[in-house]
């Protein structure tokens, strides 16, 4: 009985070039060491004397994937092996080079879909080595027997939360709308709904960047109905205090932050993020269809908008089969 899966070690060779740097955070030197790897993005510096590959090593909590089965705290039993894929992006997707030896930042203009002036692809695919998997097991033999007869029995049920994904590209315009129809095919509850405007290349350094700075102002639709009395704008800041209280106890904790992480929230769940317990049915009941939708007023460029909307469905598990619905 598999209580929870704790998490992946693993680490990172990132192939030495004399006076070249990698990433966009913090920077660092070295000549060859290995670095703990805890932030989403780090910056290395190759020294001009370094000869050899640098390694990245870092450990990673699957329960980091919110609002997923892997997330959710509680023995769980299948009667059958699972299988964990773990599938890498290109490397263009997460890394890249900065042509500056000083200076990571990647220049270049949000808008215009260049990925930047100090920006170089990575020539040589970083290379992963000692990948290893630590699962939390139950050990206590009589939970293990309880819960091995009620799967082998009359089976059982959980709720957990369904991850689903839109990705709408813009032409060029001032204005872009992204809107979903979501019904009881989706789950029988729907939770919450993130969306973030990014830039039109997705490749190097702009692949993750959703910052704020070319949104005017905009608004979230529920069958057509507008969500917010006033209209939301980052120049005054009520991007972020609309969406503050879905924040507490997460990283982003202040406007700065939330500004180069823009990302707009939508929960029907009554409390903070953090504080929801996906296992238990709360949200928005999916008996009729829903349609959702963001409309962003932006600079004249073209957008790359994604919408995460999380759904509720029920994991049955029992002797011989495993279904979501």
């Amino acid at each position: 009985a598999v209580a929870a899966v704790a998490g992946v070690a693993e680490s990172v060779a990132v192939p030495a070039a004399a006076g070249v740097q990698a990433g966009n955070f913090a920077v660092t030197t070295w000549a060859a060491p290995r670095i703990p790897y805890f932030p989403a993005v780090i910056a290395v510096a190759a020294v001009a004397a370094a000869t050899s590959d640098g390694y990245i090593a870092y450990h990673l909590n699957l329960d980091s994937f919110k609002e997923t089965l892997m997330a959710i705290d509680k023995n769980l039993y299948f009667g059958d092996n699972l299988v964990l894929t773990i599938i890498w992006a290109p490397a263009n997707k997460y890394s890249w080079l900065s042509k500056s030896t000083s200076n990571p930042n990647p220049g270049g203009t949000w808008g215009t879909g260049a990925p930047g002036v100090n920006v170089a692809v990575t020539a040589a695919v970083p290379v992963m080595n000692n990948l290893t998997l630590y699962t939390a097991c139950e050990t206590d033999p009589i939970i293990i027997s309880q819960l091995m007869q009620k799967v082998n029995s009359d089976g059982f049920s959980l709720t957990v939360p369904y991850v689903y994904c839109q990705k709408l590209i813009t032409g060029q315009s001032t204005m872009a709308t992204i809107q979903q129809r979501i019904n009881r095919s989706y789950g029988h509850t729907l939770l919450r709904c993130y969306t973030a405007i990014f830039p039109q290349a997705e490749s190097e350094c702009t692949t993750f960047l959703h910052e704020d700075s070319n949104v005017v102002n905009y608004n979230s639709f529920m069958d057509g109905l507008r969500m917010q009395d006033m209209t939301i704008s980052p120049a005054d800041a009520t991007h972020y205090l609309i969406n503050q209280p879905h924040l507490k106890g997460s990283c982003i904790q202040s406007l700065s932050q939330f500004k180069m992480n823009f990302t707009h929230i939508e929960s029907w769940g009554g409390k903070a993020i953090c504080q929801l317990d996906d296992t238990v049915t709360n949200g928005l009941g999916l008996e009729t269809d829903k349609t959702y939708s963001v409309q962003f007023n932006t600079a004249n460029q073209i957008s790359r908008i994604y919408l995460f909307y999380i759904t509720q469905k029920q994991l049955v598990i029992s002797r011989g089969m495993l279904n979501v619905v």
